[in-house]
């Protein structure tokens, strides 16, 4: 995400700092998990193989695409978290006119 945010070289080095940061527990602490341990490997392998395909090909990323689409999804974000909340009213009609029973015993 610190690509889409604050662009390349911003995302390099967080990533540098988050790959020293994780590496004692990776190295020592992660044996005792052999599943979780298996599963990040797995994504491990996963970026490995995604970075090299992506150094690979001719097509290169366009980070100011990114950028405008998270900005774009912020924003979307923010408008719908502006919109008023709908009333008991509307919640009564979604479940078909019918106010909610209370179950007795």
């Amino acid at each position: 995400m610190a690509f889409g945010l604050f662009g390349k070289r911003v995302g390099l080095i967080l990533g540098v700092i988050a790959a020293f940061a994780a590496m004692p527990t990776g190295l020592h602490g992660l044996r005792e998990y052999p599943v979780l341990l298996s599963s990040l490997l797995a994504y491990g392998m996963s970026a490995i193989v995604c970075t090299a395909l992506s150094w690979r090909s001719e097509k290169r990323f366009d980070f100011d695409l990114i950028g405008e689409r998270v900005t774009n999804y912020q924003e979307a974000e923010e408008r719908h978290a502006s919109m008023p909340a709908k009333g008991d009213k509307a919640r009564e009609m979604s479940r078909g006119g019918r106010a909610p029973r209370e179950i007795t015993a």
